[in-house]
């Protein structure tokens, strides 16, 4: 917005030093975050000057050995038992990863499922069977809703 109005919500980036309200940032921030904070701009260079991408596991899991690695990232990662890690902890690291570009994590990424060959454990328009799946079949967010490319 430019303007120099409302200091109390401020934000100056540490890098540029360019000024930022809370409530002008998309999306706006509900109150300043504590420690360092970059602007979008200087995030978004950032961003760019690095190499991101998939490279897909070399080894194939079951469900049960698959949940198994899982679980043993899990209690590596956060120092405790996997069944102890709650999973509001795990949701408040992950966006904490989210918005960190200094810190790198390393996760075994498998291919996503192509659920009209395979199926999914989500249930669709075609196949729900209560008023519940009914629900989830018709959610924007449910993912077998998502289009397939085309080759």
């Amino acid at each position: 917005c430019k303007k120099g109005d409302r200091d109390d919500a401020m934000l100056l980036c540490d890098e540029c030093d360019d000024p930022y309200h809370i409530y002008c940032l998309n999306p706006p921030l509900e109150k300043i975050p504590a420690g360092e904070w970059r602007c979008p701009s200087c995030l978004a260079k950032e961003i760019d000057n690095r190499q991101f991408g998939f490279e897909q596991a070399k080894k194939e899991y079951t469900l049960s050995q698959f949940g198994q690695m899982a679980d043993n990232f899990k209690s590596r990662y956060f120092k405790q038992p996997a069944n102890d890690v709650l999973i509001d902890r795990v949701e408040e690291e992950f966006w904490r990863l989210v918005c960190c570009v200094d810190e790198d994590v390393a996760v075994e990424y498998g291919a996503d499922l192509l659920s009209s060959e395979l199926d999914s454990g989500f249930p669709t328009q075609d196949n729900y069977k209560t008023d519940v799946e009914k629900e989830y079949a018709n959610d924007p967010w449910n993912l077998t809703k998502f289009a397939d490319l085309e080759e």
